[in-house]
């Protein structure tokens, strides 16, 4: 049965970057959708009518919000399951052509966008611009366009200068990854590329930071390693994840729980859903992906607020601020562990991190 949540004006149903199986539909006030324009270059904003459904774009994808949705007034909302939602869709075609012009409607935007750019004459490298749009809404986050524009530009140009670069960051997208921030940028790849004397080779050596299954696309589903992942139990996944880490293998332990997450055997079972909620927001920070982590972080908290690994997920988040040079972050949720008992070593490296912070 769906649920029916009231909301208080300013109150936040859902931020962007959250996870959620949930789609709403507005029965009653006012609700705000807040995101970024497909350039990433400003904020935006629609307010969603009464009788309208919001938040389905993600649910469908099984990817993170593109929007937050925030309250205006006291809102009533309907909050359904997919499930839900599709006995209704199934019910209602005019529910799904409603659904499909506004889908319609973004792809033609970004369409249109790149048309535009092919047939700029100022433009000297259209190849360039058009990877350059993929990336720089890879980099604002926006992920879904992100992979339309490469899967364009590599049927624009399949043997294009940028094929091998356009492949891999296709499939990262495809995996919901972020964007690989350990890469050369695009412009100093470009720069290095048009100047070298051997591309095959340059591009081999440029690009070996991420695994070399990023360069094959995807081909026939691999079960075998899916039904491997599912014998695996939390205490020996814990364990595993905990030696790859010792040997300083810690992207072999982040694909490991990127497999996991997409695997049947695990969705339903909370703990496990749990503990790869925090997992993958402590290893992207051991990968120095500080901003990843630290949202994935933020937002376990924000999903287990008495979870089990409440109070490690805490410290990570102090010393990711304290990183990022935030310092009165870092002391808030520093001083935030010390309230939780018992002492442990945990506690002893929080209280020693925060007195450090206190002397600078």
């Amino acid at each position: 049965m769906p649920a029916i949540k009231e909301y208080t004006k300013g109150a936040i149903i859902y931020f962007e970057g959250d996870k959620s199986d949930y789609i709403y539909l507005l029965q009653s006030g006012q609700v705000v959708l807040i995101y970024n324009s497909l350039d990433g270059t400003k904020e935006e904003k629609y307010i969603v009518k009464t009788g309208e459904f919001f938040g389905v774009k993600s649910v469908l994808g099984n990817y993170p919000r593109e929007e937050t949705a925030q309250v205006l007034g006291n809102a009533r909302v309907i909050l359904l399951k997919l499930e839900e939602f599709r006995k209704i869709a199934l019910e209602n075609t005019r529910l799904v052509l409603q659904m499909s012009k506004v889908f319609s409607k973004e792809l033609r935007e970004i369409h249109s966008k790149i048309r535009e750019i092919l047939k700029v004459d100022s433009v000297k490298d259209l190849e360039y611009e058009l990877m350059n749009v993929g990336e720089s809404f890879y980099l604002a986050g926006n992920i879904q366009n992100a992979g339309y524009v490469f899967e364009r530009y590599l049927q624009y140009y399949p043997d294009g200068k940028f094929k091998e670069r356009a492949e891999m960051l296709l499939l990262k997208t495809r995996k919901g990854d972020t964007y690989p921030l350990e890469i050369p940028s695009l412009e100093e790849y470009a720069s290095k590329l048009y100047s070298s004397t051997n591309d095959e080779e340059f591009v081999k050596e440029t690009l070996n930071l991420v695994n070399e299954d990023l360069f094959q696309m995807p081909g026939i589903e691999n079960t075998s390693l899916e039904k491997e992942i599912g014998k695996i139990d939390l205490p020996n996944l814990v364990e595993k994840i905990n030696e790859l880490v010792k040997k300083d293998k810690v992207k072999e332990a982040y694909d490991l729980l990127e497999n996991l997450k997409n695997t049947n055997q695990l969705s339903s079972k909370e703990e496990f859903n749990e503990f790869l909620s925090f997992e993958r927001g402590r290893l992207l920070i051991l990968l120095k992906n500080y901003k990843a982590g630290l949202e994935q972080i933020l937002n376990y908290l924000k999903t287990y607020p008495q979870g089990k690994y409440l109070k490690d997920a805490l410290f990570q988040a102090a010393l990711t601020f304290e990183i990022l040079k935030d310092v009165q972050k870092a002391s808030m949720f520093y001083n935030k562990v010390l309230y939780l008992k018992p002492d442990d070593d945990i506690t002893k490296q929080a209280r020693y991190r925060l007195s450090n912070l206190k002397k600078s």
